[in-house]
């Protein structure tokens, strides 16, 4: 049974992980983790913020959504799906592959505004896969009362009237846990009986993804620090989509906290899987397309201390 390493200066890991694992690489090579996360006060910009989207004519959907939310008629085609600690969620029925998320806290607002910012970037690229697709934000809103962001809406497999998200857990096979606020998290066994994808077509997911996140880190240059994977479902159509980029960040150049920041994104919560066939489809595909941008070491090292967590 493997012994995990002290961190220093990391995030709390978010995992929901239960169980220990085993039969994992020991870990050589591994750069000590130094100020990982960096926290940065949003806030002291927030009035500058609002001034300049004051200034703005520019209305979008989320302003057609807001427009909405306040008419006593429109307002019947509105739902709302979702509700945590940082805003709530929503779909309109005249966007139906949208979701709105608002909120009216400062807090909130200024890392939401942070992370428009990101999506603006990620939205210059093309990177998505046929199975495997980076989020898109769609528009964004701020103002002195309140924000509101529009992102592609992710469809739950079991059906439209299912709002909760679904999760797919590459590194387990049989695994099965709620969590309040955040969706659903599926090992592999139950995303096949549920039939939510298709057994013969998980070494594929599998595979576009790790392509896509490889894209990420050494095309894009950006950390993945702290994101999300969904499952969505429209039509015949399953596809996984990448999203919550709100506390990464892009780099310039490899340091030790950025390997860091992108080992983290592919540990704290268990997507993608660490040993087994599957995780040979994943580093082999992973390598290859690091190996594109020149990061074929730096990938390997990123890797070998994934693999040792």
């Amino acid at each position: 049974m493997k012994t995990k390493h002290k961190k220093t200066n990391v995030r709390k890991k978010k995992s929901i992980r239960t169980t220990k694992k085993t039969n994992v690489r020991k870990k050589t090579n591994v750069r000590k983790k130094t100020n990982v996360r960096k926290k940065i006060d949003y806030r002291k910009t927030f009035k500058s913020i609002l001034k300049k989207m004051k200034k703005s004519k520019t209305a979008g959907l989320v302003n057609d959504f807001l427009v909405a939310h306040i008419d006593p008629v429109l307002k019947q085609d509105i739902n709302q799906i979702g509700k945590g600690a940082t805003g709530t969620v929503y779909i309109y029925n005249k966007y139906n592959d949208s979701v709105f998320k608002i909120s009216n806290s400062s807090e909130t607002c200024s890392h939401w505004t942070k992370e428009s910012e990101i999506y603006k970037i990620l939205n210059t690229f093309n990177i998505d896969e046929e199975l495997c697709k980076i989020l898109k934000m769609k528009d964004y809103m701020i103002n002195d009362l309140l924000c509101g962001m529009e992102l592609t809406r992710c469809y739950n497999p079991l059906g439209i009237e299912y709002h909760y998200t679904i999760h797919p857990l590459f590194q387990y096979y049989d695994y099965y846990k709620e969590i309040d606020g955040r969706g659903h998290y599926l090992g592999i066994k139950q995303l096949i009986e549920n039939n939510i994808l298709k057994n013969e077509l998980i070494p594929e997911y599998v595979r576009q993804l790790s392509i896509v996140m490889a894209k990420l880190h050494y095309f894009v240059k950006n950390d993945g620090f702290d994101l999300e994977i969904f499952v969505s479902k429209k039509g015949e159509t399953t596809e996984l989509y990448i999203a919550d980029f709100d506390l990464s960040n892009f780099y310039t150049e490899i340091t030790p906290e950025i390997i860091d920041r992108i080992v983290w994104s592919l540990e704290s919560v268990e997507y993608f899987p660490i040993e087994g066939h599957l995780y040979d489809i994943f580093s082999e595909n992973y390598l290859n397309e690091a190996e594109k941008y020149d990061m074929r070491d730096i990938a390997e090292e990123i890797l070998a201390n994934y693999v040792s967590i």
